[in-house]
């Protein structure tokens, strides 16, 4: 479990590409693809298992992974700043300022999913008012919103604790890790919904029951692993074993973004230095992606909304159906959290000739897997369906919208791929402000327009984020290839002031 840099896998992997960074790419990316089938088979099953259940199941199940991404935002405010930081210094290093500023940001975490906790107990009711419900379903959504709030700040330490080991290219930590939540999730969860032995059965409860103990049981395991091996934030400062040889960093540069294809300035944290500026570039880097998340987060509230207000099996079906195409999810992010590695250790390695070739290996390896995806999802709509729920309203309306998300799976998976390394390379601003036209702007209003006015219903509102998607990945495109293209000037770039 510890982070060993004489671990070929777990090494700054920026002094160490000798082989075709394809290859680099896909073995750093294994893991992290395991680790995110896992995440995706946890909400598959409580998905399936509600299907059992009821259609109000299956609508408190899809919500309040919902209000569990809005929980999430918070923790990645800390989570993709530390990455980060702490992926730069790694490629640069710089361990004992990479193991500063994995401490300050553990702390952070546990903060901030403490706050988490709290806000999602006492606004359930809220949630549940917002969306429109009422009766039986909201009184069904919030009491589940409120048992999974418990765990937030678990989660929020295993979700952090996880980014920094990825930094330092442990990926296989965080892939144990899962493993053990999943393989205590489904077992919990099916006890608890049906009973037995001693323990009651809870219904649509003891799916959450059984996830809370799952996420507990994670974020105590995460704290374990942080304090052990190289990494050793409880510990003492020792460097670990140094194999290569790094270019010399120069200090007092100032501290700001840079672009892709630019040296990285390196912002002077020490030791000797109080956690103020810790704290300042964590909540630089943070910031943008929280403002990003919310934006979203918000976003998609009002699209739900205009979902849940065509009918509860048009809602249902959309859930599920978001549920499957998870799968094109977690295979671009973790493809996009391997790139996000390697971009960021290149850059503090000063390798920044690296960073180009690195995204279009990424990307070229996505491409191919959203194209073995979509046939999936086009060619099994039907059976899939049948499977994931037993309303015939549900499957009526959901497999037809299946087929259409297969069409959106290439902009999807690439948009993912280059967000997360224009992210590792310190450029949060960007995603947000792409987030932002795109779901105001472009998806709201043809959702609207689709769905209600036109009265398409389900397809219509998945025509309208398709084209979101589509327009946000194509203006990714384009911006990394503007700032990969022309090589920038070696000296000491200026000061850019922070506006957030």
């Amino acid at each position: 479990m510890a982070t060993r840099l004489n671990d070929p896998h777990q090494q700054s992997l920026s002094n160490s590409i000798t082989r075709p960074i394809g290859w680099v790419v896909f073995l750093l990316t294994i893991p992290v693809l395991a680790e995110q089938s896992l995440v995706f088979l946890v909400g598959f099953f409580d998905t399936w298992l509600s299907g059992r259940v009821s259609v109000t199941a299956t609508g408190a199940i899809g919500f309040a992974a919902y209000v569990g991404w809005l929980a999430s935002l918070l923790f990645g405010t800390i989570g993709i700043g530390a990455h980060a930081l702490v992926a730069n210094r790694w490629g640069a290093g710089q361990y004992r300022e990479g193991r500063l500023i994995a401490r300050r940001a553990v702390l952070w975490s546990w903060l901030l999913g403490l706050l988490a906790s709290l806000l999602g107990y006492a606004l359930a009711d809220t949630f549940t008012w917002l969306l429109g419900m009422s009766g039986q379903d909201a009184q069904v959504t919030s009491h589940y919103l409120r048992l999974e709030s418990l765990c937030y700040i678990f989660q929020s330490v295993s979700l952090t604790g996880s980014a920094i080991m990825r930094a330092t290219a442990n990926m296989r930590t965080p892939l144990a890790i899962q493993a053990a939540i999943c393989l205590l999730n489904v077992p919990l969860s099916i006890l608890c919904v049906h009973g037995g032995w001693f323990v009651p059965e809870m219904g649509v409860s003891g799916i959450v029951v059984g996830t809370i103990a799952a996420q507990i049981i994670g974020g105590l395991a995460t704290m374990y692993c942080l304090s052990r091996g190289d990494l050793t934030l409880f510990g003492s400062n020792r460097d670990p074993k140094i194999i290569h040889q790094h270019p010399p960093i120069p200090e007092n540069l100032p501290t700001q973004e840079f672009t892709l294809n630019e040296t990285l300035p390196q912002p002077h944290i020490s030791s000797h230095l109080s956690s103020r500026q810790i704290n300042s570039e964590l909540i630089r880097l943070g910031l943008p992606v929280l403002g990003d998340g919310i934006v979203t987060w918000a976003g998609h509230l009002l699209f739900i909304s205009m979902i849940k207000s065509l009918g509860t099996p048009v809602f249902a079906a959309h859930i599920i159906g978001i549920k499957i195409e998870g799968i094109s999810y977690l295979l671009a992010t973790a493809w996009g959290r391997s790139t996000a590695t390697l971009v960021g250790q290149s850059i503090g390695a000063q390798q920044t000739d690296q960073v180009p070739k690195i995204v279009w290996a990424a990307s070229i390896q996505v491409f191919s897997l959203a194209i073995i995806a979509a046939h999936l999802f086009y060619f099994a709509a039907d059976p899939i369906f049948r499977m994931m729920h037993d309303s015939p309203e549900v499957q009526r309306i959901g497999i037809p919208a299946m087929q259409l998300l297969a069409l959106y799976q290439i902009p999807i998976t690439l948009l993912i791929v280059l967000s997360h390394a224009i992210q590792g390379a310190g450029q949060t601003r960007i995603p947000f402000i792409n987030s932002l036209i795109g779901i105001y702007v472009i998806r709201l209003p043809l959702v609207y327009l689709f769905a209600i006015v036109w009265n398409w219903g389900l397809i219509g509102a998945w025509i309208g984020m398709g084209i979101d998607l589509t327009l946000r990945c194509l203006f990714m495109l384009i911006y990394f290839l503007r700032t990969t293209r022309t090589p920038h000037p070696s000296s000491p770039p200026t000061t850019e002031k922070n506006t957030h």
